[in-house]
């Protein structure tokens, strides 16, 4: 009877194994490329938003100027994602791929759709409502944990950081072009 119930689990645990390694297949040809493809089109972001920070003009009497934050999220993008490129291009063909899980779709489209969601946004809303609104929808479709601690770390990150930048470095993030918002000081 005992081996009986070894037997079953010993099949259960290979089982659970033999689920892993399919789980892990050889990457084909148009994964591979399409992760070249996307670390060189990010490379290309992030050399534009460097260009583009100096354009604007990255100090303004010994002061960040409006060309800071762009040039140096610019700087980081390109320089992670041409990690990521000389990664890709050291791993052999034949590599397994990432074990990647189910949600792993939603949260792309969260991250994509929140961007989308922040461009559109800031204008009319202004620095503080839009940045909270991106935090918002990449959190719930991305992070983990209670939601309670989402929404705080949202009106902390998005406040707070216009918080240090206006007091702390002296830079005026843009406000709501709309009337009644920007009579509320967002």
């Amino acid at each position: 009877m005992a081996d009986t119930t070894e037997e079953k689990a010993g099949t259960a645990e290979e089982k659970q194994a033999d689920a892993h390694d399919d789980a892990l297949v050889p990457v084909g040809p148009v994964v591979r490329y399409g992760r070249l493809a996307f670390a060189g089109v990010l490379i290309l972001l992030g050399l534009y938003l460097v260009r583009e920070g100096l354009d604007i003009g990255y100090d303004r009497e010994n002061e960040p100027g409006p060309g800071f934050f762009p040039l140096w999220v610019g700087a980081v993008l390109a320089v992670l994602s041409a990690g990521w490129l000389v990664r890709e291009l050291r791993r052999p063909a034949d590599a397994p791929a990432q074990n990647l899980e189910a949600r792993g779709p939603l949260r792309v489209l969260g991250l994509v759709g929140s961007m989308a969601l922040l461009t559109l946004s800031f204008e009319p809303l202004g620095y503080n409502l839009s940045v909270l609104l991106f935090f918002l929808v990449l959190s719930m479709t991305t992070a983990r944990g209670h939601t309670l601690a989402k929404v705080l770390v949202a009106v902390g990150a998005s406040f707070g950081v216009y918080l240090a930048f206006d007091y702390g470095l002296g830079i005026i993030l843009p406000g709501s072009v709309l009337p009644f918002l920007e009579a509320q000081g967002l």
